[in-house]
């Protein structure tokens, strides 16, 4: 049974029929009621009531199981203690691993006894096989067959420059070749070895480190113009650290709402734009010649293919490049965005003429595979390719107005172009990368299938957009919820109240909030209040306003 309120304000009760939520993602509403609760029935619509228009609610029904289907599990609720794929803090020596799985497995098997005893014999058989794995690898360790961690390291450091070798090979530009050359000699001279920052090269010399890729994302034109004044003209290309955490490692696997593709499978995706933009000025500092201002592009050398000067020094990197929105499936499991060869040309990005940045590994589900990567400007957009941030009216004024900023994309090595299926239809494998689920506030609730991303918390929040005790099953409709109504609403003024209360977080205007803690406890209140606009953030006392106090009090 559900409760929900009409325009009048009136309370309508209603019961959900399993079966047609399931087939149509809709409620059947089932008459025949006693009527002898406290709600009331028609004859509450003759009393006075505000008759001032309200939106229509977006209420869609939480699905209610059939009786004795509630619970797949059949009430058993119990799940292992120890996970499978957990995070490590440190590496392992193959026994040490194999130790640590023994005891996975037992202590499954002990839970198992008391919750699912059914389990059991399976149990046993996977615990056995793991002592026999470990008994085997003790006879190794005896023997000096296991690798030392110095062994491990040094295989590292030659399967990176294996790697190196083969870009080298594939490489289409002198430019690119003399920053392979002088990254294979870095690591053959032990310049650059099993270490855990990045290491920037120009012109073929290893010219800084950087602990994190943001150290030399940011403040990147004077970056750049220091290389050039110290090394010439060139272009950048970096080193990834080989002493990272696996989980560290490169994976290929206005208010923006981003709509699930409905699939037989019911397990249907999300698809989501991204603007991309060619800068060669955030990578480079060879001079260029341009399709522009009267300019022409020198003409290509085939005995010098990439590396093409012309009279003052100029070198062809390509057409300028335009502005293009790309869709990708929605992927929190691919480090960086992923195009084709096709798209990069549509983006003004030809290998001949324009160096890539670096030879990434990608950790797939097949195993690893080695692409370049190009850096640019990716930005998360709108349904109709609009920036999600309104430049007459930005939430920061401080920020930059786009939601995204420089980040290497991949090149997918395997097709030119997206593939077609049998039907015509393209069966492409672009990726989004991890940026939209980093940069943009998100918000997402069971059985609407949409996402929605946007720049501050209101443009993702509100009773049309996250409505409450929603719950998914297989075999609900999966077709995007209705939006049609949701310009009624507009963007909600925000308050979320903890503690009953004890600590509140208000909004008081556009992106600017209050939180208070301990409210109405007197000199005990304490406030931070929030206003990118008025380009402050300030904390202060209950009694003495404009005071600083320690923002550490504020830690509920």
């Amino acid at each position: 049974m559900a409760r929900t309120r009409t325009q009048t304000g009136t309370i309508t009760t209603q019961k959900y029929d399993y079966e047609t939520l399931r087939t149509k993602g809709e409620s059947k509403i089932k008459k025949g009621g006693k009527g002898k609760g406290k709600g009331k029935g028609k004859e509450d619509s003759d009393k006075p009531r505000d008759q001032s228009p309200v939106p229509d609610f977006d209420h869609e029904p939480t699905p209610q199981p059939e009786p004795g289907k509630s619970n797949a599990t059949g009430g058993n609720t119990y799940w292992p203690s120890v996970i499978f794929g957990e995070q490590e803090k440190e590496g392992l020596s193959a026994l040490e691993r194999a130790d640590r799985l023994v005891i996975k497995w037992e202590t499954i098997l002990d839970e198992h006894k008391k919750h699912l005893p059914e389990a059991v014999p399976h149990i046993e058989a996977q615990l056995k096989e793991a002592c026999t794995t470990r008994d085997k690898l003790k006879e190794d360790v005896t023997t000096g067959d296991e690798a030392t961690p110095e062994k491990k390291q040094d295989k590292a450091v030659q399967e990176r420059i294996e790697t190196l070798l083969n870009g080298l090979k594939s490489s289409k530009n002198e430019q690119e070749k003399e920053n392979i050359r002088g990254a294979i000699e870095a690591y053959r001279s032990g310049t650059i070895g099993f270490s855990k920052h990045f290491t920037l090269i120009w012109a073929g010399k290893v010219v800084d480190v950087a602990d994190k890729y943001a150290d030399f994302a940011i403040g990147r034109k004077e970056r750049l113009d220091r290389y050039e004044k110290e090394h010439g003209p060139h272009w950048l290309w970096f080193e990834s650290p080989l002493d990272a955490h696996p989980e560290s490692k490169s994976k290929a696997m206005r208010c923006a709402v981003v709509e699930r593709v409905a699939s037989r499978s019911e397990f249907g995706l999300y698809y989501i734009n991204q603007g991309f933009w060619k800068r060669e000025r955030e990578v480079t500092r060879m001079p260029q010649t341009g399709y522009g201002a009267g300019m022409k592009p020198v003409p290509q050398d085939p005995n010098n293919i990439g590396f093409i000067t012309g009279p003052g020094g100029t070198v062809n990197c390509g057409p300028p490049g335009p502005k293009l929105t790309i869709r990708s499936l929605l992927d929190s499991g691919a480090t960086y965005p992923s195009l084709y060869a096709s798209d990069f040309r549509s983006l003004g990005v030809y290998p001949a003429f324009y160096p890539a940045q670096s030879l990434v590994e990608l950790q797939t589900a097949n195993g690893i595979i080695t692409e370049r990567i190009y850096e640019m400007h990716v930005e998360l957009t709108a349904e109709n390719g609009q920036s999600l941030v309104d430049p007459m009216d930005p939430v920061n004024p401080a920020y930059p107005l786009y939601i995204g900023g420089l980040t290497p994309v991949c090149l997918i090595g395997t097709d030119d172009s997206p593939p077609l299926d049998p039907n015509g239809l393209e069966n492409g494998i672009r990726l989004s990368g991890i940026m939209p689920l980093l940069a943009a506030y998100i918000s997402s609730t069971p059985s609407k299938n949409i996402i929605l991303f946007g720049e501050n918390r209101n443009d993702v929040l509100g009773a049309h957009k996250i409505p409450p005790v929603r719950r998914w099953m297989v075999g609900l409709s999966q077709d995007p919820s209705d939006r049609s109504h949701w310009v009624k609403f507009q963007d909600p003024m925000i308050t979320f109240s903890h503690r009953r209360g004890l600590i509140l977080d208000q909004d008081t205007g556009r992106g600017a909030s209050t939180l208070t803690v301990n409210a109405g406890m007197g000199p005990l209140e304490r406030s931070e209040v929030f206003d990118p606009r008025g380009d402050y953030l300030r904390t202060i006392a209950a009694g003495r306003p404009g005071g600083t106090i320690d923002p550490s009090v504020l830690n509920p």
